[in-house]
């Protein structure tokens, strides 16, 4: 089953959609230059090239300071940025006992407190810090949230495409991984294809996830030198 459009790779279709971003990315590096030039980097990632510092240090201290500001207003430490609540109506209609939506509320805090502590040992305030700043700097920004956490992809990691009333239709992101975190079955299959020799397999390969809407459903899989990494694919309602 082919995924991408008009049966390309996940590969290609980057590469195609990189010319809609690149005015956006080209935009981004500048900023960056004058505030956090190590947040988005002018040269490639991997390239050892020196990163100029500015010549003052406004331009950061201004980025760090809203992006504080703004984590605090997100994320406010030790109270709590939502609230579990019950539809009383709904709770009436079911034939609620007296009583039953006070226990109801104090286990909703409890809810809570959890996910308060949960986000406190996570990574979760450390990665939204850094959204921020990417937001600040660049003005976009990809958030991923896992079992282990959020992840951040910054502009020039990914990819989208939506349609005029902001609907994601598409997302590609691109990051390299070492070889030998990938499946040995699947090496083995992509060093036939392409000749590699040992010492090409010990360097890192660019994987790329692509996210793409089919009517109600988003499927996604993994790519990486043009064939999809096994057991990668999946499919889930948009909702």
């Amino acid at each position: 089953m082919e995924y991408s459009s008009s049966g390309q790779t996940a590969a290609g279709r980057y590469e195609q959609l990189q010319s809609n971003r690149s005015t956006f990315l080209r935009e981004a590096k500048e900023s960056s230059k004058l505030t956090i030039p190590s947040l988005i980097p002018e040269s490639a990632t991997g390239t050892r090239s020196r990163i100029k510092t500015p010549f003052q240090a406004l331009g950061a201290r201004a980025v760090n300071s809203l992006s504080a500001k703004l984590l605090v207003a997100l994320l406010p430490p030790s109270t709590p940025f939502f609230k579990l609540s019950i539809d009383s109506l709904a709770l009436l209609k079911e034939g609620g006992q007296e009583g039953l939506e006070t226990e109801i509320d104090k286990g909703l805090r409890t809810i809570e407190n959890a996910l308060m502590d949960e986000i406190e040992v996570s990574n979760d305030r450390v990665a939204m810090f850094e959204a921020l700043k990417h937001l600040i700097v660049g003005g976009n920004v990809l958030l991923y949230l896992t079992d282990k956490g959020l992840k951040v992809y910054p502009l020039e990691k990914f990819v989208s495409k939506r349609d005029d009333v902001g609907n994601v239709l598409e997302i590609i992101t691109k990051e390299s991984v070492n070889a030998q975190a990938l499946p040995l079955e699947f090496l083995n299959q992509i060093k036939k294809k392409e000749n590699y020799d040992e010492k090409t397999m010990e360097d890192d390969l660019d994987i790329y996830t692509y996210i793409k809407r089919i009517n109600d459903d988003h499927i996604w899989y993994q790519e990486c030198k043009g064939e999809k990494i096994p057991g990668t694919d999946g499919r889930s309602k948009i909702d």
